[in-house]
């Protein structure tokens, strides 16, 4: 993206993050701002060919995939933003087994004794990640019983 571009962005999605002071995103705004600057053939949406940005940021604003993007799909995305669960949150239900919203230190040396796999009393990178890979993988199912 050229520094023009990236200017021309910026304008088109609200030159504050929050919508101004005090106050939420004003998404409508915010899109009417998007098209007066991005818009070149007037259609009242973003097409790829528009978009100043990254090919990835496109496709996870256009919600539907149909190659432009409208204000729907920005509300969509918007909405995805705001249910988005916290990390912390979904780590600790991974470890807390009794369901009590947190975890003890017996949850915790249970998780990090299967996740040390070396036993070398440190947890690395590779490590935790393997382990909560297995953890968020589903349970396979069970094999269906044979008559005989």
């Amino acid at each position: 993206m050229t520094q023009e571009e990236g200017t021309r962005f910026g304008r088109g999605m609200g030159d504050r993050p929050g919508g101004g002071p005090g106050g939420p995103p004003d998404q409508g705004r915010n899109f009417e701002r998007m098209l007066q600057n991005l818009d070149e053939d007037g259609d009242d949406k973003i097409s790829r060919e528009e978009w100043p940005g990254r090919d990835e940021m496109f496709d996870r604003l256009d919600a539907d995939g149909d190659g432009f993007v409208t204000e729907e799909d920005l509300q969509q995305a918007q909405q995805q933003r705001r249910e988005r669960p916290d990390p912390a949150q979904l780590f600790i239900r991974m470890l807390d087994k009794n369901g009590d919203g947190q975890v003890s230190n017996d949850e915790w040396t249970g998780f990090f004794t299967v996740a040390d796999e070396n036993e070398d009393d440190l947890l690395s990178h590779a490590e935790l990640i393997k382990q909560l890979q297995q953890m968020l993988r589903p349970a396979p199912e069970p094999a269906p019983a044979q008559d005989n």
